[in-house]
């Protein structure tokens, strides 16, 4: 393996610690200033203050969140991790109350990493639904104006 190999693996193990640590000093070590951070295709964060913000939002609705990693590859300067989340809807998800009920969402992260091995973008894919519809929101079609 190689020294970058080791650091993206390192870095990778990091960012999962950082989320289950709820650790911001954290994952500003392991990533640049201008980290750009995806959620299912839709850019969230240009920086790491953004991805700050997207961190509070999901640990302030769901304090106890965690992450189980599942399989990880590295290929190149990127790492593919499937992962497990799981915690309780004990606070505000944005304007919405918090429900009480627990989830279990699972998902892919794709990072890509720099020569020093710290991320510069990620990726992230998981159904926004299943956690939603775990805490007791439903999906209602819409109106048809009839």
């Amino acid at each position: 393996m190689t020294r970058q190999e080791q650091r993206m693996q390192e870095t990778n193990a990091n960012m999962f610690k950082a989320w289950n640590d709820q650790n911001f000093d954290l994952m500003r070590s392991i990533s640049v200033p201008g980290m750009t951070t995806y959620l299912n295709g839709d850019q969230t964060s240009a920086d790491q203050s953004g991805y700050e913000e997207f961190m509070n939002l999901f640990l302030t609705a769901i304090p106890d969140l965690k992450f189980t990693l599942g399989n990880n590859v590295f290929t190149g300067n990127k790492s593919y991790t499937e992962w497990t989340s799981n915690g309780t809807n004990t606070g505000n998800f944005q304007s919405a109350p918090p429900t009480g009920k627990q989830h279990v969402t699972k998902g892919i992260t794709i990072a890509t990493y720099n020569d020093e091995g710290k991320i510069t973008r990620e990726d992230i894919y998981f159904d926004n639904l299943s956690y939603l519809e775990a805490w007791g929101y439903e999906l209602s079609p819409p109106d048809s104006g009839e």
